[in-house]
């Protein structure tokens, strides 16, 4: 199994334990390069909270920043690291992890050094520790009044101070199609129960079962409660992808100038019906109820999940085609009838399976690049039909390069290094531009990697930075 792209980074959270006496006072604010955290101490007991919000890496005003006994001018113990921005996304429970932290503190009390433990995100998300230790930086006392002093976010250490009780951590984490609801890293007393956790498929997807390690007998429960909590636990939801029914190539669903969408066939849990959806306001449509009865099937059929969300590949409306997902809506306030929305972040002009027929596969790796610009034609092509302004296109192109550029030009574990840095810089600069960045960025590695040939280039370049060390992205994203 290959290592991610991006290993874990600073999130400048520290979680630190120790049981010898300590002379000097922690209590105060402190820097660690521009980010302002509050520590205070209680005799030997230490904690430490962040003074600020960091929304991109998901850190709020007041979480607990570390905790421990001080042990003379040392402090060991666990430090908070964070993974790179998509996989906020793509692994939400192990995004956030803890690994070893040695840490000097000055004979004068206002500096502290220190070192930790690098660890791994795998592909699957779960994390592999490693024997090597990077540089933590430096955190320098600015004055002896904390902003914070109250307890806030999740502690590795929480518990620990007394000694008496085992506590033990249980990582709940969603595999690929879906997501958790609840608190993904817990710590518990022994004996003690875990709270509850419930698994959420994504859209096109169904949850499977729970699988674990440390004795977790598999489970298809949902919510998830873990009892009698005896041993550290990492649990995973797995999902599976529905297969749907797509829409033929030569077929597109008609709308006129009302905007009723006609539905002649929806499959919903192996039963099929057919209605009309009637524009209402803004973004919403309404079933017509006198429409609705059972279908026969017809040339175009819809796939419908468990929370009546439905995809939409082609929409036929004044000579253009569109495609986007339609999510149901009982919020909308009318009990009486049933309504659904369009997913904006879903929203493109164009039909998947018409971009889908469209898309280069001429031998090779490069494609039809005519205008020698790095990017595609085709992709290129596909970029302009976007919702997006000028300056977004340019920040979803740098993406479309640095990606095309890693499948061509990835010959040795340096060159993949660049590469790599250069995708992280082009997701970095995307997200700046557009809140759909992640849409944009799975559709366009879709497209990109449409032949065999090309996904094995991308293999290669992912084999080729696995194990690597990667810093956070600094300076200048967007080109």
């Amino acid at each position: 199994m290959s290592k991610i792209r991006f290993v874990l980074c600073l999130s400048v959270l520290f979680v630190l334990s120790g049981n010898v006496a300590g002379a000097v006072d922690l209590t105060g604010t402190w820097d660690w390069y521009g980010v302002e955290m509050s520590i205070t101490q209680t005799g030997q007991q230490v904690n430490a909270f962040i003074n600020i919000s960091q929304p991109d890496i998901g850190n709020k005003a007041g979480d607990q920043m570390f905790c421990g006994t001080l042990n003379g001018q040392t402090l060991t113990g666990k430090i908070k690291v964070h993974g790179t921005p998509e996989y906020k996304t793509l692994c939400p429970a192990t995004y956030f992890n803890f690994t070893d932290v040695t840490i000097t503190v000055s004979a004068d009390g206002n500096t502290l050094q220190g070192q930790l433990k690098n660890v791994f995100m795998n592909n699957d998300c779960t994390i592999t520790p490693s024997e090597n230790w990077v540089s933590m930086g430096t955190l320098t006392k600015k004055n002896n009044t904390p902003v914070y002093s109250g307890s806030g976010g999740t502690s590795a250490c929480s518990g620990s101070s007394s000694g008496t009780t085992s506590t033990y951590t249980i990582i709940f984490q969603a595999g690929n199609g879906g997501t958790i609801s609840g608190s993904s890293s817990q710590t518990v007393k022994q004996g003690s129960s875990a709270s509850a956790v419930t698994a959420v498929p994504n859209t096109g997807y169904q949850f499977v079962n729970w699988t674990g390690t440390n004795g977790f007998a598999t489970s298809t429960a949902t919510p998830l409660t873990i009892s009698n909590v005896s041993a550290n636990m990492t649990i995973s939801a797995n999902f599976q992808q529905i297969t749907p029914t797509t829409t033929p190539s030569n077929q597109c669903i008609q709308v006129g100038d009302n905007l009723t969408i006609p539905i002649a066939c929806a499959e919903y849990k192996s039963a099929k019906y057919k209605f009309n959806l009637d524009y209402a306001s803004d973004i919403y449509w309404k079933m017509n109820l006198n429409t609705f009865g059972n279908s026969d099937g017809g040339n175009i059929c819809l796939s419908v999940v468990d929370d009546l969300k439905f995809n939409i590949d082609c929409v036929e409306y004044k000579g253009k085609c569109y495609s986007f997902a339609m999510n149901y809506s009982p919020e909308h306030g009318d009990s009486k009838n049933f309504y659904w929305k369009i997913d904006l972040n879903t929203f493109a002009e164009g039909c998947r399976f018409a971009i889908a027929s469209k898309l280069d596969r001429t031998p090779g790796i490069t494609g039809t690049d005519q205008n020698q610009n790095g990017i595609r034609d085709d992709i290129e092509k596909i970029i302009q039909t976007y919702p997006l302004n000028e300056e977004q296109k340019r920040s979803v192109s740098q993406f479309a390069l640095t990606l095309q550029k890693a499948i061509l030009s990835t010959s040795s574990k340096n060159e993949a290094y660049n590469n790599a840095m250069e995708i992280a810089r082009a997701i970095e600069c995307m997200a700046s531009k557009t809140a759909a960045y992640r849409t944009y960025s799975k559709q366009l590695q879709a497209y990109t990697l449409n032949t065999e040939e090309r996904v094995r280039a991308y293999i290669k370049f992912e084999s080729l930075i696995g194990g690597s060390v990667f810093p956070e992205v600094e300076g200048q994203i967007c080109k």
